[in-house]
């Protein structure tokens, strides 16, 4: 079950470490941070700094680390409205919107996220609470 959270300046969606498994093994340390359970927990209360100090880029950047050949859209082939700099994300940005990926739904999931600004959290440990 994931859960979308709004803390002041920072929207996150926190994956569970299933639901973040479900990427697979190559998109997961991509687009996911692991942080500490804890931190998590006591962000959700309203202590959010401890949180903010474990998050590492901006989910604009997240577009950046992406390989090219991992990145291109699946339906790149058949497309008649195929561009290689605009179907891909990219330093520029996320893809367009009918961008499909290379493996599992859940990156097109994870696209949407980061594309609404979401950093895609996965807390490290069991000490935390989705309250």
């Amino acid at each position: 079950m994931s859960r979308c959270i709004d803390l002041p300046g920072v929207k996150a969606l926190v994956l569970l470490p299933d639901e973040s498994r479900a990427l697979g093994p190559v998109w997961e340390p991509l687009l996911v941070q692991p942080v500490q359970g804890e931190a998590l927990s006591h962000a959700l209360y309203g202590w959010a700094q401890p949180l903010l100090r474990q998050m590492g880029r901006p989910p604009r950047d997240t577009f950046r680390v992406i390989p090219e050949d991992l990145g291109a859209c699946e339906l790149r082939a058949t497309c008649p409205f195929w561009d290689p700099k605009a179907c891909r994300p990219s330093a520029a940005g996320p893809p367009k919107m009918c961008w499909v990926a290379q493996g599992p739904a859940a990156v097109g999931e994870a696209m949407l996220a980061l594309r609404e600004g979401r950093r895609l959290l996965r807390p490290d440990s069991d000490g935390f609470v989705l309250g």
